[in-house]
């Protein structure tokens, strides 16, 4: 007679994963020792139903974030394995405030982002991009050539988001000279200039 020595059960661990929103997670274990094999998979310690030796999570959401578990088991006992799901958040910040200023003052753009980082920062002004790669741009000194469109791309772990605003310079006031007036007595003397630059 023969004797048949089975293999004790075991199984390929899960792996943690990390996932953007709308993405398809897939956890996936391979198993081993003496079959057949079953598969029963659990979130949190709740069963899911799924039987096979893999599970796939379509258009993940922040609701499928947690531990996901897999009981393979076979002829000769079973084996557990535990793997996390986080969610990421997607990435959004705040807009840029439109400025109105005048020569020689500061203009200072900025953004505070949220969502799952590390951010970075990409500044244009009219399309064109800056050496600036914080969250804040700082313009010291402006003149009539800064004036123009600034925008921001904030990237994150999930995704970028663009935001935009204009600084408007102001133009100098100036007035044109009052004239000196000679009049004779009864007359109406009248005095008058005309302002240029940015108003009111």
């Amino acid at each position: 007679a023969n004797l048949t020595v089975n293999t004790v059960v075991s199984a390929t661990p899960l792996l943690s994963l990390t996932n953007c929103p709308g993405s398809t997670a897939v956890f996936s274990t391979v198993a081993s020792g003496s079959g057949p094999f079953s598969y029963a998979w659990f979130k949190d310690g709740d069963a899911l139903g799924e039987t096979g030796n893999t599970l796939t999570l379509n258009n993940v959401t922040s609701e499928d974030a947690g531990v996901y578990s897999v009981i393979v088991s076979g002829a000769c006992g079973s084996v557990t394995n535990s793997a996390n799901l986080t969610v990421n958040t997607v990435v959004s910040a705040t807009p840029l405030l439109s400025l109105t200023n005048c020569p020689g003052s500061t203009a200072v753009f900025s953004t505070v982002a949220s969502g799952t980082g590390p951010f970075s920062y990409t500044w244009f002004k009219d399309g064109n991009v800056l050496s600036e790669t914080g969250s804040a741009l700082t313009l010291n000194s402006v003149a009539a050539g800064d004036a123009g469109i600034y925008t921001v791309v904030v990237s994150g772990a999930c995704g970028s988001v663009t935001n935009s605003a204009s600084l408007t310079v102001n133009t100098v006031v100036s007035a044109t000279p009052l004239l000196s007036l000679t009049n004779c007595p009864g007359s109406t003397a009248v005095f008058s200039t005309v302002a240029s630059g940015s108003g009111p």
